[in-house]
């Protein structure tokens, strides 16, 4: 029998490692530094968050 947790504990185990390999993708940074470059307007909360997670320079 599985506990309710369960499935929450794979879920947020499953979306880590998406994010431990999204910071290794070169593409995943150069589109993330174009968006921050080309922005007329300031950069949303989750942009930013995006391109520290990938160590883009704001």
């Amino acid at each position: 029998m599985t506990t309710s947790s369960t499935p929450c504990s794979k879920s947020r185990v499953a979306a880590e490692c998406r994010r431990s390999w999204l910071r290794y993708q070169r593409y995943a940074r150069d589109i993330a530094n174009t968006l921050v470059t080309r922005r007329k307007r300031g950069l949303s909360p989750q942009l930013v968050e995006l391109a520290d997670f990938l160590s883009v320079e704001l």
